[in-house]
């Protein structure tokens, strides 16, 4: 077991340091200087003042190591969002995203949210951007945008114009201002796209073609990557969706937090 981290394959012991080889291989290895017996006899020998001495000489060289050790993802990431996010508890997007990771990851999502929402319902973390709150953390997870629509125009006739009020082409709107802002605070935000559909259609079947359109406008926002999921979630199979043929099943949840993964890990 290497300090702070698991290394399932055992550490290497290469007689100066300790080494996680799983780590190593995402640029997190977990090094520990070792005191042999004979540096321990070598110490007493030293008077107080040398002692001292080598004291802060090897202070100084174990923070040069730690900082050189420090794992890769050492960054914090918040995920909010909606009920794709905060679906199958355990196996959840967020819950795999930090097993994927080997980080921790503060999971804000709540089922049923949107992106704006009532004062009452923001008490009940029912709005996305106030689940983040004044918090800007290196690496912003997010979905919104679908209960939105659902809400407004029932996936029917209206939703361009919801489209324009979350985001318009100009970039403004109250996903556009909110992504903004943050950005602008120094955090990558990760947008994660819409699945199709399964075979068959949905309740947000008609809601496709107007969130397509606010993806397409979200890649445009400088600091905000977009996860598309269309390529990986087949309307085909569906395995990936939940019973209820809205939400991912525990396999689609899966997947979703493998793209996410990968693409924390291109952008750094």
């Amino acid at each position: 077991m290497c300090p702070r981290h698991p290394c399932p394959g055992g550490c290497v012991d290469d007689a100066t340091r300790l080494i996680c080889p799983e780590r190593v291989a995402c640029g997190a290895a977990i090094i520990l200087l070792r005191v042999s017996a004979d540096e321990v006899q070598d110490r007493a020998r030293l008077t107080p003042q040398r002692r001292g001495v080598v004291l802060i000489i090897r202070s100084a060289f174990v923070s040069a190591w730690a900082l050189l050790a420090a794992p890769s993802f050492a960054q914090d990431i918040i995920v909010i969002g909606d009920s794709i996010m905060d679906w199958n508890g355990q196996d959840s997007i967020p819950a795999g995203l930090s097993q994927e990771l080997g980080v921790p990851v503060d999971d804000r999502s709540v089922a049923g949210a949107q992106i704006s929402a009532a004062p009452w319902d923001r008490l009940q973390g029912l709005d996305i951007r106030a689940q983040l709150g004044e918090d800007r953390p290196d690496v912003l997870v997010m979905t919104g945008g679908g209960n939105d629509l659902g809400e407004a125009c029932r996936c029917e006739e209206g939703c361009a114009a919801e489209v324009d009020v979350l985001l318009a082409e100009d970039g403004q709107g109250e996903l556009g201002g909110f992504l903004q802002e943050v950005v602008a605070d120094g955090t990558h935000v990760f947008v994660l796209g819409y699945a199709d559909p399964p075979t068959g259609g949905n309740e947000f079947s008609g809601c496709i073609p107007h969130l397509r359109t606010l993806a397409e406008r979200l890649e445009a926002i400088p600091g905000v990557t977009l996860v598309p999921v269309h390529n990986a979630i087949d309307p085909a199979d569906s395995t990936l969706y939940d019973s209820d043929r809205v939400h991912p099943s525990v396999r689609g949840s899966s997947v979703m937090a493998d793209l996410l993964a990968d693409a924390i890990a291109n952008a750094r």
